[in-house]
């Protein structure tokens, strides 16, 4: 795009340009600011509600984390945030697939399958999960 607009930059093509049309193509410019300036303005404005909605999560983040909680108390919770926020009940809903990486998959699974899991079996995972750093794992 770079290109096409130097090229529309020159004089014949420019005046060819003005002919058809009163936009011009901008002068590339290391000063200008605008686009950086209303990207500041937006986040100013919106910012009193971002950090509305960060506390808000960060207080469900630690309440969630204390040992005390129950199960329903959990429900309870996360169905106060999705009537709050709508758009994580997709999120939450119990067949939504996350993958956050093979070994992850890997090691949760051992975790839930065996009674307590022994580190030469986390290792042997591990190896068969990520083939690829076989040297980094040695019993």
């Amino acid at each position: 795009m770079a290109a096409f607009v130097a090229v529309l930059r020159t004089l014949k093509n420019r005046a060819e340009l003005r002919r058809h049309t009163p936009i011009t193509p901008l002068w590339s410019k290391a000063t200008r600011w605008s686009s950086t300036f209303m990207m500041l303005e937006s986040y100013v404005i919106i910012r009193g509600a971002i950090q509305r909605t960060l506390e808000t999560c960060n207080s469900v983040c630690k309440e969630l984390q204390e040992d005390t909680m129950s199960m329903s108390a959990v429900c309870v919770l996360l169905d106060r945030m999705t009537e709050i926020y709508p758009v994580s009940q997709e999120y939450l809903l119990p067949d939504f697939h996350i993958v956050h990486s093979p070994a992850f998959e890997s090691i949760s699974w051992i975790m839930t399958t065996e009674a307590v899991p022994t580190p030469l079996s986390l290792n042997a995972n591990l190896e068969n999960s990520l083939p690829w750093r076989q040297s980094c794992f040695k019993p």
